[in-house]
């Protein structure tokens, strides 16, 4: 029969198994065209994900699959916006040093882009994992989240998708110590 040993949460390991939190977080977020977006104008940002593409191999009455590509899905983020200071703005000046409405003229693609970081943190402040999205750029964008309403006092929120090329994070070194499972009933079950 398994043997299945559960973790103490011992008061020296406190700190590692603190679970780490939806709210503690902040985003560095440079635009190409004009001032940063200042981390208290990221309302909420999503973390990366993506899925393999599937290269299925056919022989004889079976399939067998391997993993193909990688994609990235794109990431959404809401900001808030400011009287005297205006994502409004500075989400507009990305979007003109992209594309400018009047002329029709484009920058190129590296001229556009840009590195994102999300950095989550722990209860006390310290930093405990950053995703950088790499060659960020907006690939679409909502100057009025929800629209306009005189009987409405809510803040105002912009929304910004962000397409990248490919994302990295940077975590704590963590040693394994869960939960761990024996097969074998001769053997002792000590943690990792």
């Amino acid at each position: 029969m398994a043997k299945l040993h559960h973790t103490p949460f011992a008061s020296d390991q406190i700190g590692q198994w603190q679970p780490k939190r939806k709210n503690q977080w902040y985003v560095e977020l440079q635009p190409p065209a004009g001032n940063a977006l200042e981390s208290i104008m990221v309302k909420s940002a999503g973390l990366p994900g993506g899925s393999f593409t599937e290269i299925a191999i056919d022989y004889m009455n079976s399939k067998y699959y391997f993993p193909g590509k990688w994609e990235w899905e794109t990431i959404q983020m809401t900001l808030r916006d400011f009287v005297g200071n205006s994502a409004t703005q500075k989400l507009y000046d990305w979007f003109l040093h992209i594309y400018n409405p009047e002329t029709g003229g484009q920058n190129m693609g590296g001229e556009v882009k840009r590195n994102v970081s999300i950095k989550l943190l722990d209860p006390r402040g310290n930093l405990v994992e950053t995703w950088t999205l790499v060659g960020a750029w907006p690939s679409a964008m909502n100057w009025g989240e929800g629209g306009l309403a005189y009987d409405d006092d809510g803040e105002r929120e912009l929304s910004v998708t962000f397409r990248f090329d490919y994302a990295v994070l940077a975590s704590e070194d963590a040693p394994n110590t869960g939960f761990n499972i024996n097969l074998d009933e001769d053997e002792t079950n000590e943690p990792n």
